[in-house]
């Protein structure tokens, strides 16, 4: 009757101590997967920012060549009025002579 009943507690108790060893190997299987979301997430977002900052960049250049056609497109109707003013003022003088 006692060795029944200590098998049956022997039983009982590696049956414990299995049911804990597998909720510890689904927690540490849940970490993991958790972790590894994380990393993703992580890397994802390192990708949009480098996106951010490479968008910001071609921004800054398109800006730049903006402001550069600008300069040129004055600096060009510039030479264009003093061309005109020094043609006007040739003609000027032929008239005059």
């Amino acid at each position: 009757m006692q060795l029944k009943e200590e098998e049956e507690e022997e039983e009982e108790e590696e049956e414990e101590e299995e049911e804990e060893e597998e909720e510890e190997e689904e927690e540490e299987e849940e970490e993991e997967e958790e972790e590894e979301e994380e990393e993703e997430e992580e890397e994802e977002e390192e990708e949009e920012e480098v996106k951010l900052n490479h968008n910001k960049e071609e921004n800054v250049k398109a800006e730049e060549n903006a402001q550069e056609e600008e300069e040129n497109a004055k600096e060009e109707e510039e030479e264009e009025e003093e061309e005109e003013e020094e043609e006007e003022e040739e003609e000027e003088e032929i008239i005059v002579n």
